[in-house]
C-alpha cells in the first residue's frame, strides 16, 4: 500500500501538465487544487525542498501565462495566481543570496506579465 504522504505528491504531479497546457481551461478548480496540494506537500519538507517546489509552481504558471496558444482567460488566471508560490518563496528565502534569487524571480514575473498584459490590451482594441 502506498504511504498517504505520497498520494498528494502524485496528484500534484498528475495535475501539473493540465495546468501548464491549459488542458481544461474551464476548470479553475484544478489550478487551485494544484496550488493547495503544493502547500500541503511543502509543509512536510525542509526549506530547500520547499524552494524547489515553489519555483517549479512559479515556472509552470509563468509558462502558461507566456503560451499564446492557450485561451486568454486561462493565461490570466495563471498570472493572477502567481502570487501564491511567490508569497511562499518570500517567506522562506531570507539569506542575501536567496534574496538576490528572489529579486530575479520577481523581475522575471514583472517583465513577462507587463508584456502579456500589454498584448492583451492590444488585442482588445
Amino acid at each position: 500500500m502506498m504511504p498517504t504522504s505520497t498520494i498528494p505528491f502524485i496528484r500534484w504531479l498528475s495535475i501539473e501538465p493540465s495546468i501548464r497546457h491549459g488542458s481544461y481551461p474551464e476548470r479553475a478548480d484544478l489550478l487551485y487544487e494544484y496550488l493547495g496540494l503544493g502547500e500541503q506537500i511543502a509543509t512536510r519538507h525542509n526549506k530547500h525542498y520547499q524552494q524547489q517546489l515553489y519555483i517549479k509552481e512559479k515556472s509552470v504558471l509563468l509558462e502558461a501565462v507566456c503560451d499564446c496558444c492557450l485561451p486568454i482567460h486561462w493565461r490570466q488566471l495563471c498570472l493572477d495566481n502567481l502570487y501564491s508560490p511567490l508569497r511562499s518563496l518570500r517567506s522562506i528565502m531570507q539569506s542575501p543570496n536567496e534574496q538576490h534569487q528572489l529579486k530575479s524571480i520577481e523581475y522575471e514575473i514583472t517583465t513577462l506579465s507587463h508584456y502579456f498584459l500589454a498584448e492583451r490590451q492590444q488585442s482588445w482594441n
